[in-house]
């Protein structure tokens, strides 16, 4: 079975597993995707008690597949594609929205939403050229990313008027960096 063939075939699972999910059993996604995985495992680990066969085939299956391929050469590029297609769209909504909403026309529309995927490719594809930035960029990003998840993602941090949330954040922040710093000591 070729990477690909892996691939559609572990996609169109999850796909069919969400749609049951949604349909009958209406559990939160992420609880839902791991109990088909769950299903999933248990039915090859009970079919393989009853046919060695299947057992063996998983087995081969999951031998020939390439870890670092899969994932590096396969479904991250797929994923992050997906990511950014999925944060991109409404963004070039949101500006075209604005553009209209201030009297502008939808040909003004329509080149302000595709800027901003210019700019996203332009910024994306200009790293390549600027290597020695890629640390410092991804350090920046990493900030922007901690500032949004304690000001909008954690909406409690916002909410209360003490600062216990604040601080629970700020602990598990710190929590992370120890964990980070003893596995660096470790050799891990």
């Amino acid at each position: 079975m070729g990477l690909f063939y892996a691939m559609g075939l572990v996609l169109t699972l999850i796909a069919l597993g969400g749609y049951l999910n949604a349909r009958l059993f209406r559990l939160p996604e992420p609880v839902g995707i791991t109990a088909v995985g769950l299903v999933i495992s248990l039915g090859v680990s009970i079919a393989g008690v009853a046919l060695p066969s299947v057992a063996q085939w998983a087995l081969d299956t999951v031998s020939d597949l390439d870890f670092t391929a899969v994932v590096f050469q396969g479904m991250l590029g797929l994923l992050l594609f997906a990511a950014i297609v999925l944060h991109k769209a409404p963004e070039g909504f949101a500006i075209a929205s604005v553009v209209l909403a201030t009297r502008g026309t939808r040909t003004q529309a329509m080149l302000a939403a595709a800027a901003v995927g210019a700019a996203s490719l332009v910024g994306g594809l200009s790293i390549f050229g600027l290597r020695r930035l890629v640390g410092p960029a991804l350090a920046l990003s990493a900030g922007v990313t901690l500032y949004v998840a304690a000001t909008d993602l954690v909406p409690e941090v916002n909410k209360e008027q003490s600062t216990t949330i604040a601080l629970a954040v700020f602990a598990g922040v710190l929590l992370y960096y120890v964990t980070e710093t003893a596995l660096e000591i470790a050799g891990l």
